[in-house]
């Protein structure tokens, strides 16, 4: 007995069943990997924010990100790794650190009505504020908004810090 069998390994177009034709084999190829690196970017870019970000904060957990005019005195602050030259970190002064703040004035609107009245009143200020105990061997530095800031939002606020930046190891 000579029995046919029909091979169901193939249909009529020649593909196999349960398969793309091959027609659509390369684009799905190209898709699944633009796909891919699609997602592989964006993990990329998450990680990179995340390291940017534990390293703004110098290995301190509790590390805070604030405006420079609002850091108390006696704390502890970085600005390496932020993108706002008004905003730091503030860490612990056990880790390492840019700066300490040592005073928190106030400008007067006179000392506010250009960028180089503040900075030469910021010196003054900042000058008269630093205690004795401090010594004379200090790295001085201050934040201030600019006078348009101040002009727009009348703030006069004056933050003086020790600088670090050269050395950034703990203070004792």
């Amino acid at each position: 007995m000579n029995a046919r069998f029909k091979d169901l390994s193939r249909t009529s177009s020649g593909s196999v069943p349960g398969r793309l034709p091959p027609r659509f084999a390369g684009p799905l190829i190209v898709l699944g990997a633009v796909v891919v690196l699609g997602v592989v970017a964006i993990i990329g870019v998450l990680l990179l924010r995340s390291r940017a970000d534990q390293s703004a904060g110098a290995g301190d957990e509790n590390a805070t990100v604030v405006s420079a005019l609002e850091v108390p005195v006696g704390q502890c602050v970085n600005s390496a790794g932020l993108n706002d030259p008004n905003l730091v970190t503030v860490t612990s002064c056990a880790q390492p650190h840019d700066a300490t703040v040592f005073a928190r004035l106030e400008l007067s609107p006179a000392e506010t009505a250009s960028d180089a009245t503040i900075r030469a009143a910021a010196d003054k200020l900042c000058q008269a504020a630093i205690p004795a105990s401090a010594g004379t061997d200090v790295q001085l530095s201050f934040y201030f908004p600019t006078a348009e800031d101040s002009a727009d939002n009348a703030d006069h606020r004056l933050t003086c810090v020790f600088d670090n930046s050269g050395d950034a190891s703990p203070s004792s």
